[in-house]
């Protein structure tokens, strides 16, 4: 039995049963990178789909991770790499946060006990690039997307600084800056948006207040960004310091 606190970020009476892709200026290399856990995004709770059949209902959640490693900056050599990696949250020794916990561990060398605990947890991402090369992905955390530190080069890795993500963030207290920490479309239109009462949530009145800034009225709407001539979300001006949050799927192709 986990001793994961799984209803950390979870909607009450929702049981909990047994990725994404960031479009920095500069791309990845491929291969594994060492990395802080920087913020937990919980995107609400959606139905799951295996090959177009139900699984029921799935809280999800977007993983952000800040690269570590010497070459990980944008052009600027100060702005860190970052990706990010949408999961459901399952329970189970193979599921996406059991595998996370095990890869990524606190200070101490220990595993988080909660999502507020997996904040600033140091690990290894594996690299993937989309059929295009243009997008830098984290490979699925069941094909090896995650991986762990020896402890003496674990103590190396550079803290995450002051102001660096948005931490645990729960689908209920949602803010502006949490919903910027994710994709416009893949996680904000097709997660966030679709989750079980987002009409007059917390989740909504954010979005909502993104769009109401000058020139932003399509977030979160490919299909008015499309027919408006734009064909990646627009971040804000403060946004611009953090890489813009990628699209979701790997294999996909862009």
């Amino acid at each position: 039995m986990s001793d994961f606190a799984y209803d950390d970020g979870v909607e009450e009476g929702v049981e909990i049963v047994g990725g994404g892709k960031v479009k920095n200026e500069v791309v990845a290399a491929l291969g594994p990178h060492p990395a802080r856990i920087r913020s937990i995004v919980h995107c609400g709770v959606t139905e799951a789909f295996y090959l177009g059949e139900s699984k029921g209902k799935t809280p999800k959640a977007v993983i952000v991770f800040e690269l570590k490693g010497d070459g990980d900056f944008e052009t600027d050599g100060v702005t860190p790499l970052v990706l990010t990696k949408d999961i459901e949250i399952k329970k189970g020794e193979k599921a996406n946060i059991e595998l996370l916990r095990s890869a990524f561990k606190k200070a101490d060398g220990t595993k988080a006990a909660n999502f507020a605990e997996l904040i600033g947890c140091v690990g290894s991402v594996e690299v993937i690039h989309s059929k295009c090369g243009k997008y830098a992905n984290v490979a699925a955390f069941n094909k090896g997307g995650v991986s762990g530190l020896a402890a003496m080069f674990a103590k190396m890795i550079p803290p995450l600084e002051a102001g660096s993500g948005v931490g645990n963030v729960k689908y209920s207290e949602m803010t502006v800056a949490a919903v910027e920490e994710c994709h416009a479309w893949n996680h904000v239109e097709d997660i966030m948006m679709q989750a079980d009462g987002y009409e007059g949530s917390q989740a909504q009145k954010c979005i909502e207040e993104i769009r109401a800034q000058e020139g932003r009225e399509n977030f979160a709407n490919r299909e008015a960004s499309k027919k408006s001539g734009k064909s990646k979300p627009t971040p804000t001006d403060e946004a611009k310091a953090t890489p813009a949050p990628q699209m979701v799927d790997d294999g996909a192709e862009y």
